[in-house]
């Protein structure tokens, strides 16, 4: 079976860390990853909230706003895909993550692939290109 794991850090707690204190999170979160490599496919942390940007729809028309939509206390700080034998499993590897003392952590079982593997076509810029025209999403050619 196949989880996502969302972590929601609480903010508090890290405003009361110095610089010297979050290095030392370093060595647990690789003891972490080398203990249960078998069973995480992926795991990513993210920008803090205010880099951020969040997509919508109103009448009709996209909209684009900087920001996390929803900011206050806890703030998204990371995911995991875990794959293992079932929940209990799971929360048994999520149990030994470091953040989990200073964290919630979300787990949501997985239904399978929404889209079938991806091909070759993001292997250059030009077919990139190409392949964005072709589904009609305009690209900003400056960046």
């Amino acid at each position: 079976m196949r989880f996502l794991a969302l972590l929601y850090a609480d903010l508090d707690y890290y405003a009361g860390l110095s610089l010297e204190d979050m290095s030392k999170m370093g060595p647990d979160y690789t003891g972490f990853y080398n203990a249960f490599a078998g069973h995480i496919s992926l795991s990513e942390g993210v920008h803090p909230a205010e880099q951020a940007t969040t997509l919508t729809t109103e009448n009709g028309k996209l909209v684009v706003t900087n920001g996390a939509p929803l900011q206050g206390k806890v703030e998204f700080g990371g995911l995991y895909f875990i794959e293992c034998r079932d929940r209990e499993d799971a929360i048994a590897i999520l149990s030994k993550n470091p953040s989990i003392e200073y964290a919630t952590i979300e787990l949501w079982e997985c239904t399978g692939p929404l889209l079938g593997p991806a091909d070759d076509r993001y292997e250059s810029e030009e077919k990139l290109n190409a392949y964005m025209e072709k589904m009609g999403v305009p690209r900003d050619d400056s960046k």
